[in-house]
């Protein structure tokens, strides 16, 4: 088939100086800012829930444990990237955190690879690294901020090359994609779709090429249908963790869009202004990704099609579902990166007006998501005298409740006998990982109300492994009291308050308590 004019002009578009070859200046700058980052905030701060649950799961499949299987997970190929990590530089959180920035890294530089498309400034290029870099918070969700960026270059690459190499990587793409997140496979099984049908509109439909994308999406998707398939245990709990999003048709909890007439209740920070710049983005980044999608396609087989705007806006917008189903920026980060991508592509021509632009998008986003997000503990933490802890062999920088909660679990478990552990529950997965110990239930981390059957099983569990000491949090998520534990768990936590007794310690946080089973020997 005779490939169209706007794939025949497609090297004439790009910059003077820049080729799809050119990939050492990338590849360096991405990792200079990723370990910049690392270097930066490595042993700052920790978060007991969902930075705890990612640990928590590395060092159990890094023990030879299998997500799902054996407790509640993310999807398993970040466990498995990071256990591999821990081979090399052995296992603790700074090491977690190291392998969390070398796919930063990656994700970085296939996207810088694709944005050198429209520029041949390297200054401009260092830019728009920094802003999609800042937006990548928190560490433990730098995979989720990653596979976007680097969706970007496999979409670039369908509709540059377009032939049946680009088609089937393109589906291996997303296929593999759902081995780091369920949620990431549909997105990018969505936005491929729209680009391979974008990619037929312009040059005619190819049987042969949609049998190569077809035949990539099923290998790329061998490695999570394998284990599924292959693992009863693996499967079920799967389907555990899968079925109740499906019945919700939710991804996340719930948290409404800060609309700018109703109070938004999802800021970490209560400066008004900083909320106002969430619903800058909640509005504008939807409006322009949608914007640049229409136009992409009534540009279809005319002069000016923009292959780089065309996948930066299909990516991107499957990818606000994912902020939709829980509006902050830790969820709206993931959609931001095809987002900047495109909005530099569209910087226009002058040297003057790009650096402005580059200039304005590094203080917008200094302005508004770093002080949102794990920039904003940094610097709060640098103010408010951080306390150390020593996790095994790291030494962290922590604020005070979560510094208190971590060294009394680390002198509960001295007072451990060999083989026992502690309960930590139902936001507290990260005690584990602090002090090393194993779960006693399945369930690790439990934001929503369980059924009499789920809490019945946790009772079972833990008095299978007489637990003796309990961690409870009743903190209200969200400011709601409907996710109190209390209320999310009424049996589970009835059989608590009347098998173990409150030990008083007067430097817990509000809404932190420890348990000791009733009869035994009080206190420590």
């Amino acid at each position: 088939m005779t490939p169209s004019r706007d794939s025949q002009q497609l090297g004439k578009t790009l910059p003077a100086g820049i080729s799809s070859s050119c990939a050492l200046f990338p590849f360096l700058l991405s990792g200079i800012i990723a370990l910049g980052l690392f270097a930066l905030k490595r042993n700052v701060g920790f978060d007991l829930r969902d930075g705890g649950f990612l640990w928590y799961g590395v060092q159990r499949t890094f023990s030879g444990e299998m997500p799902f299987r054996d407790f509640r997970s993310y999807d398993p190929g970040r466990y498995y990237w990071a256990a591999l990590c821990f081979r090399f530089f052995g296992p603790g959180l700074v090491s977690l955190r190291f392998s969390e920035s070398l796919f930063q890294w990656l994700g970085l530089f296939l996207g810088l690879l694709a944005a050198q498309r429209a520029t041949s400034s390297r200054l401009e290029l260092a830019a728009l690294g920094v802003v999609l870099a800042l937006w990548m918070d928190p560490d433990y969700k730098y995979f989720d901020f990653a596979i976007p960026c680097a969706a970007v270059y496999a979409g670039l690459r369908l509709l540059e090359k377009a032939d049946g190499w680009s088609c089937w990587a393109a589906g291996a793409a997303a296929g593999l994609a759902s081995f780091l997140g369920r949620n990431h496979g549909l997105y990018l099984l969505i936005a491929f779709s729209f680009l391979f049908l974008a990619l037929s509109l312009r040059d005619g439909f190819s049987g042969r090429k949609g049998g190569l994308y077809l035949t990539g999406l099923l290998c790329g998707a061998l490695p999570l249908a394998g284990m599924v398939g292959a693992s009863p245990g693996f499967r079920e709990g799967w389907l555990r963790s899968t079925l109740p999003i499906l019945r919700s048709g939710q991804t996340n909890l719930s948290l409404p869009i800060p609309w700018p007439w109703i109070h938004f209740q999802g800021g970490l920070n209560p400066m008004d202004w900083a909320d106002t710049a969430l619903v800058f983005f909640t509005i504008g980044v939807p409006l322009a990704l949608l914007y640049w999608a229409v136009q992409s396609f009534r540009r279809l087989g005319r002069g000016g099609f923009n292959p780089l705007l065309a996948a930066c806006a299909f990516t991107g917008l499957p990818y606000l579902h994912y902020y939709f189903s829980r509006a902050d920026y830790e969820h709206l980060g993931a959609a931001m990166g095809p987002f900047w991508i495109a909005a530099f592509s569209q910087w226009g021509s002058r040297p003057r007006t790009r650096l402005l632009a580059a200039t304005l998008a590094l203080v917008v986003t200094l302005a508004s998501a770093c002080v949102e997000s794990g920039f904003y503990f940094y610097w709060d933490a640098k103010a408010y005298w951080p306390v150390t802890v020593t996790l095994d062999r790291d030494v962290i920088q922590s604020m005070p409740p979560q510094a208190v909660l971590m060294d009394l679990a680390q002198a509960v478990k001295v007072r451990l006998p060999p083989g026992e552990t502690f309960l930590a529950y139902p936001h507290l997965p990260g005690l584990y990982a602090a002090c090393g110990l194993k779960s006693p239930t399945w369930e690790i981390y439990n934001l929503l109300p369980e059924s009499k059957e789920e809490q019945g099983q946790m009772i079972r569990d833990i008095q299978k492994v007489h637990v003796h000491w309990a961690f409870l949090d009743n903190e209200a998520v969200d400011g709601r009291n409907d996710l109190r534990f209390q209320n999310t768990n009424p049996v589970f936590c009835a059989y608590l308050l009347s098998h173990f007794a409150q030990v008083k310690i007067p430097c817990l946080p509000p809404d932190y308590y420890l348990f000791r089973e009733a009869g035994s020997q009080p206190g420590f």
